[in-house]
């Protein structure tokens, strides 16, 4: 069986395997973060209400596959102050051209909490019709991802 393979644009390059969460829509870090961060809870689960595919699933050191980042000039900090909790992801993948705010919080979270954010840009819409949340996948150097497994409903 041959696995699905996508190109795309390392950001800040690394290698990372783990279970997908998918959204089709712009992640907003402000809304999806915003419980965990006050709450100060052990999980970071998917607050935004307005975004079916991530409200109420658990966030923590999955792989996040998005268009880009949206919302407010927080976003940065949203993702920095989750890495200082420990509970980042393990990689952000862009279809879309990575936000600068996306952007600079995965640097901020990368040198000042000694996390490693990867993130690939880039990788072109199909890629949120042919993953699925619960997928496997693996983040290569180079920009590639890699769907090891595909989930089971």
């Amino acid at each position: 069986m041959s696995r699905e393979e996508f190109r795309g644009r390392p950001v800040v390059a690394g290698e990372a395997e783990g279970e997908a969460v998918v959204s089709r829509s712009g992640l907003n870090w402000l809304a999806t973060y915003q419980k965990t961060i006050v709450s100060r809870t052990k999980k970071a689960v998917g607050a935004d209400k307005n975004n079916p595919d991530i409200y109420g699933k658990d966030l923590t050191h999955k792989i996040l596959v998005i268009p880009q980042g949206i919302g407010s000039t927080t976003g940065g900090l949203v993702i920095a102050e989750i890495a200082c909790m420990r509970l980042e992801p393990k990689a952000i993948l862009c279809t879309r051209q990575a936000d600068t705010l996306t952007v600079s919080g995965v640097l901020l979270a990368n040198n000042w909490f000694n996390s490693k954010i990867i993130l690939v840009d880039q990788l072109g819409e199909e890629v949120l019709k042919r993953i699925s949340t619960g997928d496997r996948i693996k983040v290569y150097p180079d920009g590639r991802v890699e769907v090891l497994g595909k989930h089971s409903v």
